[in-house]
């Protein structure tokens, strides 16, 4: 991936309009233990990180000295993604928090953005 482009998936996760960030269309999370912290998380200025049907679960990531996550995903096809998340983007306090064992990337309905990232606490 060329330096070009990463830039341009960080720009795009920075301009998704928070009206686009709430959705849970698969309701695969609604019986969930973990629903509350789901629906708690919150970017830097207080909205909404993303709705429970964005979120991906993976341990496959890493985070840079500077703040920005690499963080891979297979998606439903079976291929490998890659996204880089920005430092704003990447909710360590939450980490600590975080009950589900697992980093929760959250991305766009068609995959072309990343909304947010929550790593694990061991992080």
């Amino acid at each position: 991936m060329t330096h070009l482009n990463r830039r341009a998936l960080v720009l795009s996760a920075l301009l998704v309009p928070a009206s686009a960030l709430a959705r849970n269309d698969d309701g695969r999370f609604d019986a969930s233990p973990h629903r509350e912290w789901f629906e708690g998380l919150k970017v830097p200025g207080g909205g909404s990180c993303c709705g429970l049907g964005d979120a991906h679960f993976t341990n496959d990531y890493e985070i840079g000295k500077h703040g920005v996550a690499q963080v891979r995903v297979v998606t439903p096809d079976g291929k490998k993604r890659e996204f880089f998340v920005p430092p704003e983007r990447v909710l360590m306090r939450e980490a600590l928090n975080n009950p589900t064992g697992q980093g929760v990337i959250f991305l766009s309905p068609g995959w072309e953005a990343a909304y947010c990232f929550v790593p694990t606490a061991q992080s």
